[in-house]
C-alpha cells in the first residue's frame, strides 16, 4: 500500500492558512508602494517593496518545507528530497529580501551599475550551503547574521532621519518574525500543535503591525 497519508492534517490546513495570510500580507505590502514608486523612481523605496515580494515568495517555499515535515509523502518524491529543494529556494529568495532591505537603507551608497549582480552571488552562496548541508538550523543562522548586518546598517544611516524611528522597528519586527517563523520549521515531534497554533497568531499580529506602520510610513 503506498504511503501518503497526512501525520496531521489539522496542522497542515492550519500552516497552509497561515501561510496564505502572510503572503497576501506582503503582497498589500508590494503593491500598497506601487504608486508611490512609479511616481517617484525611488530607489530605496524600489528596493524595499522587492524585498516583501521576495519575502512573499519564501515564504510560499517555507510552505513546502513544513509540508514536508507534517506529511509523509512518498508517492513521487521523498520527503527528504521536497525538504531540501524548498530549503534551497527558501534560502536563495529570503537572502535576497533580506539584502533588499540594505539596499534600501544604503542605495545612495551604492556606486556599481548592476548591484543586483552580488545580491544575486551572496543568495546562491547561502543557497548552496544550504543544499550542502541540508538544515533549517543553517538556514536560521544565515538569516540570523543577515538581518543582524541589515538592522546595524539602517540604524548607522538612519539614525538622524525623521524616518528612523519607524524604518528601524519595521526592521526589527521583520527579524523577529521571519527567524521566529523558521524556528517553527523544527520537526512536528518537538513542538505541539497549540504551541504551533500560538506562534502563528502571534506571527500574523507582527505582520499587520508592520503592514499597518509601513501604510503610515507612506502617508
Amino acid at each position: 500500500m503506498p504511503r501518503g497519508m497526512f501525520f496531521r492534517p489539522e496542522m497542515i490546513f492550519t500552516e497552509l492558512v497561515f501561510s496564505v495570510i502572510i503572503i497576501l500580507l506582503c503582497a498589500f505590502i508590494y503593491f500598497k508602494t506601487k504608486e508611490v514608486y512609479e511616481l517617484t523612481k525611488h530607489k530605496g523605496i524600489g528596493y524595499f517593496r522587492n524585498a516583501f515580494l521576495f519575502f512573499g515568495l519564501a515564504y510560499l517555499f517555507r510552505f513546502f518545507v513544513a509540508l514536508a515535515n507534517l506529511a509523509d509523502i512518498s508517492l513521487y518524491f521523498h520527503r527528504h528530497y521536497i525538504m531540501i529543494i524548498s530549503l534551497v529556494f527558501t534560502s536563495f529568495l529570503s537572502t535576497i529580501a533580506i539584502l533588499s532591505l540594505v539596499f534600501a537603507s544604503i542605495w545612495k551608497k551604492i556606486k556599481t551599475k548592476n548591484p543586483h549582480y552580488a545580491l544575486i552571488l551572496i543568495a546562491v552562496v547561502t543557497s548552496v550551503l544550504t543544499l550542502v548541508f541540508g538544515s533549517v538550523y543553517l538556514l536560521t543562522l544565515i538569516n540570523l547574521g543577515l538581518f543582524l548586518f541589515a538592522i546595524i546598517v539602517t540604524y548607522l544611516n538612519h539614525k538622524k532621519s525623521k524616518k528612523f524611528s519607524q524604518l528601524y522597528i519595521i526592521y526589527i519586527l521583520l527579524f523577529v518574525f521571519w527567524i521566529f517563523n523558521l524556528f517553527n520549521l523544527i520537526p512536528n515531534r518537538f513542538i505541539s500543535f497549540e504551541l504551533r497554533t500560538i506562534g502563528y497568531m502571534v506571527s500574523i499580529s507582527i505582520f499587520w503591525v508592520i503592514y499597518h506602520k509601513v501604510s503610515r510610513t507612506l502617508k
